[in-house]
């Protein structure tokens, strides 16, 4: 084996395996599975085990393509990206290739190792991480290539793993109903079920969310994975794009669809360049009154169609969402149902203005009313200019402090030059001796000391020009109309500037950007097309209105309360917008029932108690 520092994939042909040599664990009849995925997942687990590595994952080929049949990684390793598996991919396809054992560094950092044993006759290949050093492969490639051969004759003997899931249709989801009900409930069921989906898909991943009764989803299986880290980059992307879904209550997908049935994402454009997919979905499973009780997220590495498994998606996804309370072992709670009223013959005067005060009263509650809701606001420039320090120096004057309006070109401070001034000088008299000598060498005729005073003379006129231009930006000026935000120099006069320094911060008030809080609780009733009236609190006579610009998709952590921000961008040719200034605002939803007003926050926290209490 060669022992030299550079790290390049390499192949090793080794002698054949002695079976007898292998543990009895390996050698047990308990890898003799009725299933092929359990049959892989125990025997990897044992793998991981007797080699003390950070992952294993079996590749399958098939038609000139690999895929990843049963994957357990670390979550360590799970945390450095989904590029880790396509190293891993890269090496498997070698290894199939050449018919050979091939290693491969995948990190170098870490010292983390890929080695890769095809199969001959499953034709699939064993690849398993090792953190370990180049020196050190040779026990693992033998002991490696000797597991890899007896997987090899565990998957030719058992009769039911000599199908390759993966690489055979799935067939209907029905059919996978009846196994998944024969599981404990609960994350089993959910594994399981969300396997049954990629394959169903011929997605490379499949991701499934639960949603909570307050619209909040998390991610409850990730195919592959038997146990994931919330806290992981790639787990936390997954989960910003079901929360996108949710939030947009509708499916997305990326790159665009063109039959434009699926709105394309930016959030799915990150998950597929982190994943290294060619198209992301996103799937909400909605009941038949439209509550989303889960979101699918599907990843797909080559830009295959897909078109006939999001239609058959789609179709199952009704039935799909009714079953999820039955896969969990959730119940719901149904309402007491109300005992009829006994119809009287005869009722008294009292009665009758009763029952019909009763029946105003509920034909009011039924009364459809404008629907608005009050959040705060405040203005911010649309965009802000920073002034800063060229060059190193000491700060002579300064002319404006904040809130001081200004226009373009308008002195804001000025740096002290006198220092500066004596170093050109001086520079500007080395540079004339120069040239005098140069000129005396080339009278006389001596090239070379020509030559020395005529470089001596390049050099000091660059220096010169050099000052001369850190003399033209001593003076600091604005570089826009606007007002001085911040830079408040009046106590720093003297005092050394840095270059690069920040010195004043300049907002033009042409344009002004207004920022409406939205409460967390009200964003699902908010559109962006909405309606907006704000009054400030300098101008209470005055009124702006205009539609959102945008929302922002983020929510924000503001006076303690987590917020959504939506903008409003106004005109602002009179200059009356300042930044800071503070109003209300009233957002016009739409309408909504008098009574669905009264009583839909008790009602709302009513259901929230009985959460706590059942």
């Amino acid at each position: 084996m060669p022992k030299h520092p550079e790290h390049r994939q390499e192949t090793f042909t080794l002698t054949a395996p002695d079976f007898q040599r292998l543990t009895a664990a390996f050698g047990s009849t308990s890898f003799l599975s009725d299933d092929r995925r359990t049959l892989l997942h125990k025997f990897l687990q044992q793998a991981i085990a007797l080699i003390n590595s950070g992952g294993a994952i079996y590749f399958i080929g098939r038609d000139q393509a690999i895929n990843s049949e049963v994957s357990l990684l670390s979550r360590q390793m799970q945390a450095l990206g989904s590029s880790l598996e396509q190293k891993m991919a890269d090496c498997a396809t070698d290894a199939l290739e050449q018919e050979r054992t091939c290693y491969k560094l995948v990190d170098e950092k870490a010292s983390i190792f890929c080695i890769s044993c095809p199969l001959p006759q499953d034709k699939g290949c064993l690849s398993v991480l090792l953190v370990t050093e180049n020196d050190s492969l040779s026990p693992f490639l033998v002991t490696l290539q000797l597991l890899a051969a007896l997987l090899d004759q565990h998957l030719k003997e058992n009769p039911s793993a000599k199908i390759s899931a993966p690489q055979e249709p799935a067939g209907p989801l029905f059919d996978q109903l009846v196994r998944i009900f024969s599981l404990p409930p609960g994350k089993e069921r959910l594994q399981h079920l969300n396997q049954s989906l990629k394959l169903l898909t011929g997605a490379d991943l499949c991701a499934m969310a639960l949603v909570s009764d307050t619209q909040k989803g998390r991610l409850a299986a990730v195919s592959d994975v038997a146990s994931f880290d919330q806290r992981t980059e790639p787990i936390r992307l997954l989960q910003k794009g079901v929360d996108e879904c949710i939030l947009r209550n509708t499916s997305l997908c990326w790159p665009e669809d063109t039959d434009r049935v699926f709105r394309t994402s930016l959030v799915l454009e990150e998950i597929g360049r982190s994943h290294g997919g060619a198209r992301v979905v996103t799937q909400p499973l909605a009941s038949a009154d439209g509550t989303v009780q889960a979101v699918l997220l599907l990843i797909w590495n080559t830009a295959a169609e897909t078109k006939e498994s999001l239609r058959t998606l789609q179709g199952y996804s009704t039935l799909l969402s009714e079953l999820l309370p039955c896969l969990t072992n959730s119940s719901k709670v149904n309402a007491n149902r109300l005992s009829r009223l006994q119809a009287k013959t005869n009722w008294s005067l009292q009665q009758k203005v009763t029952a019909a005060v009763a029946a105003v009263f509920l034909m009011l509650l039924f009364l459809p009313v404008p629907y608005r809701l009050a959040a705060e606001a405040v203005v911010r420039p649309k965009i802000a200019r920073f002034v800063v320090s060229r060059y190193d120096g000491l700060l002579e004057k300064t002319m404006v402090r904040p809130g001081d309006a200004v226009t373009e070109g308008k002195i804001l401070a000025r740096l002290d030059g006198r220092e500066v001034e004596v170093e050109r000088a001086a520079l500007q008299a080395e540079l004339d001796k120069a040239r005098k000598m140069r000129d005396q060498a080339t009278a006389l005729g001596n090239i070379a000391a020509a030559q020395v005073a005529r470089l001596d003379a390049l050099r000091y006129e660059q220096q010169v020009t050099r000052l001369q231009e850190r003399l033209n930006h001593l003076t600091i000026i604005s570089p826009v109309d606007g007002i001085v935000l911040s830079g408040d120099l009046q106590r720093a006069e003297g005092s050394p500037v840095s270059r690069g320094q920040t010195l004043f911060e300049v907002a033009p008030l042409a344009n002004m950007d207004v920022e409406v809080t939205i409460a967390e609780e009200t964003i699902s009733r908010i559109h962006e097309q909405a309606q907006v009236k704000v009054r400030f609190d300098a101008y209470p006579d005055a009124l702006w209105q205009k539609e959102f610009s945008r929302i922002e998709p983020k929510a924000q952590l503001r006076n303690n309360r987590n917020v959504f921000i939506g903008v409003l961008e106004f005109d602002n040719p009179d200059n009356k917008l300042r930044p800071g200034m503070q109003g209300k605002a009233t957002i016009h939803v739409g309408t909504k029932s008098l009574g669905w007003i009264i009583f839909h926050k008790p009602w709302y926290t009513l259901l929230r108690l009985l959460d706590t209490l059942l």
